[in-house]
């Protein structure tokens, strides 16, 4: 099919999640005899808000809250010796602001200074080298929303360092590793858009090497270091699927997606373009 530019179509791209924090409270009780921590991890009341059930708001916002369900991995770090473990929420408060994790400390740390690393979303922590936190795989094949909930394609952490076997109470900040991306994709023409398999924002100039995690296959970030990992990896386009093939005249169909940034990197103005199976068939007349 003959590549065609766009300019009957109204593109709306938005950015959640990029710079969002929660402050979390850790706390212990009874550590010489239990040895259990417990992990209180609270949500913000105002400003951008984030919750592990996902849910849009009419304000444009991304909400989370805490569900029944929902688990961290955590990472023991003390010289050597790291141990993965996990943790299931214990309570959650009524507005799912707030909930409490029981925490055993691992046998081996028994005096001196360690750090823990938490981990919600995405694959968790590598078995092999529990550092690496894997990063969400093909995660433009989200959908929806809920497609992004479902398959956990974000990323929560936190690192708290210098904790004191003997007095273990710190306050831990949780953040995002990346950002949840929302196109919504308009057809201001008579006739219907069709066979929309994906679409492709697409960097216009630079070196084609911004857009991080868009292959096959799923990178990884490492804790240690505060890295992302196999950067040459990194392209020039990420992509999103469409939950449908068709979008009618004076309809709009929305694309949903997870994606870290590179740091140092800068990313350069995007131009979307429509893919059918193998090729592009529609691009955007103006970039941003």
């Amino acid at each position: 099919m003959k590549n065609k530019t766009l300019p009957i179509v109204a593109i709306i791209i938005m950015v959640f999640l990029g710079a969002c924090n929660t402050d979390d409270d850790l706390l212990v009780n009874n550590p010489e005899q239990t040895r259990t921590l417990t992990l209180t991890a609270s949500m913000p009341d105002d400003g951008p808000t984030t919750r592990i059930a996902l849910e849009k708001n009419d304000d444009n916002t991304i909400a989370l809250t805490w569900e029944a369900t929902d688990k961290l991995q955590l990472l023991f770090v003390q010289n050597d010796f790291k141990e993965k473990t996990e943790a299931a929420v214990k309570n959650i408060t009524e507005d799912g602001k707030k909930a409490q994790f029981d925490i055993v400390l691992p046998s081996a740390i028994t005096e001196g200074d360690f750090t823990l690393y938490g981990v919600y979303g995405a694959g968790g922590l590598d078995e092999e080298n529990p550092a690496n936190v894997i990063l969400p795989a093909n995660p433009g094949n989200a959908s929806s929303l809920e497609d992004v909930q479902t398959r956990k394609d974000l990323v929560l952490y936190f690192e708290s360092a210098n904790i004191d076997v003997a007095n273990p109470k710190v306050t831990v900040l949780f953040q995002h590793l990346g950002s949840l991306f929302n196109i919504t994709l308009k057809n201001t023409a008579a006739t219907n858009l069709e066979n929309i398999k994906e679409v492709r924002l697409v960097g216009v100039g630079g070196d084609g090497k911004w857009a991080y995690n868009s292959n096959e296959g799923a990178q990884t970030y490492n804790l240690l270091t505060g890295e992302f990992e196999n950067q040459g990896t990194a392209g020039n386009y990420i992509s999103f699927s469409a939950a449908s093939t068709t979008v009618l005249a004076d309809e709009e169909i929305n694309f949903w997606g997870w994606y870290p940034p590179l740091p140092e990197k800068h990313w350069p103005e995007l131009k979307l373009e429509l893919w059918n199976e193998t090729t592009a068939t529609a691009t955007s007349i103006n970039s941003k």
